[in-house]
């Protein structure tokens, strides 16, 4: 059985010989560094470099899961987390060895600064970062279960290319560790010797909570994916004159709406906890409302008749004490008033916009085009691998664009990455009657010339003939502005042998599903399927089995 090195054993020893620690708690702090076997492999190596010296018991103040002192490499534990009798750790006392470990690990991390250079984490950082936990009791209750659970697993910084508050990893295919990452200056304090500093303890308590939440809707979400990554190899490789993906999209954006909201949620709660500790009798929305913090106002906002009041967003619940509880008509309503947000460049008078990723110069991409933009690449990297023809031809792409809040400008500005075949991708936009031609071009650096940047399509850029002349005399139609020629070749279309359905009575009303639900009867992707389709045991050429692609970040607005 593993056991601590000579430079662990030496700081468990000492922390046993402080006054006032009893045998039992040496022991039970013996006990939780070695519960975990990749926890212990991470401690011996921080006591070998000597980040890790020493252990103490918290003498005054109590905190809720410790501080670390980088300087002296030493830790202190609250003393709520040990029994006072036994030699087993707590699950308590578990959890926080852990986040100590993770703490010291992210304290002997650097980042590069706007010049370039790499700068160390300060502990400055540290103590904000902790602080954030200690101020909020379901903050810390939050962590301490994710830890044990093994959803947050490390916390990491982010680099410059990346406009959000936060980005939680989630299920890793390399080994990585799960984790937050933030960014470095939300943990500097603002002083005169760091003007750039923007820690908001407030703001900081939020963002956690938030994304400790991504990590408890891991397996959910990740199920998800997996759906929609079968889905669209089962749709690639259909020989089919069209392939409409719009029902893979609905199902893997509502997914990414679920989780988002949900995490919006446990920010609220993890921000009123903390609020609480310096006004227990004051009402919770009102209490919300005076941090001013802007995140508030996707749950309620300022009544202006009456100042002590607070309005809230239309579809929430709130309990009692003003927390939120996870319900499905709180999540889908948060849904709504959370991931469904305009970008900026679409926002109305009255609603607030929402901007990240890694647009240039300056995000601009909102939640379901950021998301989005990852499924779109994998529909294309799945058609490449089919490879399917149909009539001699490959199928047309088909995406309910406005059905599902796509952009081809937002998707393009955030950085499309077409594959080896970076030639522009048509398609055919079905939300209007008759369908709409576009173009997706490979955006995702400057290799084709357009670095991030929406490329109109010019009149002169038309769709290549697919070698199907009903699907050629429609597309044509289409892209001639012939709206009623394209009406009578659609019909035509519908009505052959192997058409589509025509799109105007179907994809915009096709309704949401739910995580994992499935409409009645056959699942939508095998109705109709051909018998030369994938059947059950055969491999899928839309999907690289050794290689899944990596999903984006869960990311947080700023």
């Amino acid at each position: 059985m593993a056991a601590p090195n000579p430079q662990l054993e030496v700081a468990i020893r000492r922390f046993g010989a402080q006054a006032g620690v009893t045998p039992a708690q040496e022991a039970q702090l013996r006990s939780a560094v070695m519960a975990d076997v990749d926890r212990l492999q991470l401690l011996n190596a921080q006591a070998t470099a000597g980040q890790l010296r020493g252990f103490t018991l918290e003498a005054t103040a109590a905190t809720l899961i410790g501080t670390y002192d980088k300087r002296g490499g030493v830790t202190s534990l609250p003393a709520a987390s040990f029994t006072s009798t036994g030699v087993a750790a707590s699950a308590e006392l578990r959890a926080v060895v852990g986040i100590q470990a993770i703490s010291i690990q992210f304290a002997h991390r650097t980042w590069q600064d706007a010049a370039g250079q790499r700068q160390a984490v300060s502990q400055n950082m540290v103590e904000n970062l902790q602080a954030a936990f200690n101020g909020s009791p379901v903050l810390a209750t939050q962590l301490k279960e994710a830890v044990l659970q093994a959803h947050v697993e490390h916390f990491g910084l982010l680099d410059g290319s990346m406009t959000a508050g936060a980005t939680y990893d989630g299920s890793t295919l390399d080994g990585t560790p799960k984790g937050i990452n933030l960014p470095p200056l939300a943990l500097q304090t603002k002083t005169a010797a760091n003007s750039r500093g923007k820690y908001d303890p407030r703001d900081m308590t939020f963002v956690l909570g938030h994304e400790i939440q991504h990590g408890f809707n891991d397996a959910a979400k990740d199920a998800a994916t997996h759906r929609f990554l079968r889905d669209i190899a089962i749709q690639a490789s259909a020989r089919t004159t069209v392939h409409d993906y719009s029902d893979e999209l609905r199902g893997y954006l509502g997914a990414g709406r679920e989780d988002e909201a949900k995490a919006q949620i446990a920010g609220w709660n993890a921000l009123l906890s903390r609020e609480r500790q310096a006004a227990p009798d004051l009402g919770g929305l009102v209490l919300m409302l005076n941090t001013q913090s802007d995140r508030v106002l996707d749950f309620v906002q300022p009544d202006q008749r009456n100042p002590s009041g607070a309005i809230i967003k239309p579809g929430l619940t709130f309990n009692p004490d003003g927390s939120l509880s996870q319900t499905p008509a709180n999540i889908a309503a948060m849904g709504q008033h959370y991931f469904d947000r305009p970008s900026p460049l679409y926002a109305q008078p009255g609603e607030r916009p929402v901007a990240l990723g890694e647009g240039r110069p300056g995000p601009s991409a909102n939640y379901t085009n950021y998301y989005g933009t990852w499924a779109v690449e994998r529909i294309f990297a799945a058609e490449d691998r089919a490879n399917v023809s149909h009539r001699g031809a490959r199928p047309q792409i088909a995406i309910d664009m406005a059905g599902l809040g796509l952009k081809e400008d937002l998707i393009e500005m955030e950085g499309l990455d077409l594959g080896a075949d970076r030639r522009p991708r048509p398609y055919l936009d079905t939300s209007r009657t008759p369908a709409v031609p576009g173009h997706f071009h490979h955006t995702q650096d400057a290799s084709m010339g357009h670095d991030h940047q929406h490329v109109p399509v010019i009149a002169s850029e038309r769709i290549r003939p697919s070698g199907d002349p009903l699907v050629d005399a429609w597309i044509d139609a289409l892209q001639d502005g012939d709206d009623a020629g394209a009406r009578i070749a659609q019909g035509a279309l519908a009505r052959s042998i192997e058409g589509p359905r025509p799109w105007g009575a179907g994809a915009r009303a096709a309704p949401a599903r739910g995580d994992g639900e499935e409409q009645a009867g056959e699942p939508r992707w095998r109705q109709g399927m051909p018998a030369s389709g994938v059947g059950a045991g055969q491999e899928l050429p839309g999907i690289d089995r050794a290689q899944p692609p990596i999903e984006p970040a869960q990311a947080m607005e700023r």
